[in-house]
């Protein structure tokens, strides 16, 4: 499955409180569009949720989201909507700190431990050199992190709090 990712930093003029309240109702009035809401199977709304994670963690977004795509290439395109320009654009700048096609970044979803999701969910971005075929690199990339989770090596790790809408 491909998914539309979007790092989420809240407006600065919003407290903590005032930005999820917002979020839930800017993910609301999406599904309430006719050309924007189809390119979505599926989203998850996480919120940062400090204290939890290595200590190392970024504080840097207050939030994820995590969309799931009927097609690859509607990621981007849902950006070139006349609804998206009209309707989510001015909503989004009262609720977000710039626009959502500033933030966001479409990729493949590579399951790596099967199962339900749970209260939490850890993001972990990487970027390779290119000595190899993309899923040769994806596979070595999984076996070195099955063995990092059981020696319990510190990464660089973005803790955030799973909220399914």
């Amino acid at each position: 499955m491909y998914k539309s990712i979007y790092l989420a930093q809240r407006n600065p003029a919003l407290t903590s409180e005032q930005f999820h309240e917002r979020w839930k109702a800017h993910s609301a009035l999406t599904g309430t569009t006719q050309h924007i809401r189809p390119y979505f199977t599926q989203v998850d709304q996480c919120a940062r949720f400090d204290g939890v994670g290595p200590e190392d963690a970024s504080q840097a977004f207050d939030g994820a989201n995590l969309l799931g795509l009927v097609e690859r290439a509607g990621g981007y395109g849902v950006f070139d909507k006349p609804e998206r320009r009209d309707i989510m654009l001015p909503d989004e700048l009262l609720t977000f700190s710039g626009p959502i096609r500033d933030c966001s970044l479409v990729t493949r979803e590579h399951v790596c431990k099967s199962g339900r999701f749970s209260r939490y969910l850890i993001l972990r971005f990487m970027n390779f050199a290119r000595p190899a075929e993309p899923e040769e690199l994806f596979s070595r990339w999984c076996d070195q992190q099955t063995a990092r989770d059981c020696k319990g090596t510190r990464r660089r790790w973005y803790p955030v709090q799973s909220r399914t809408s």
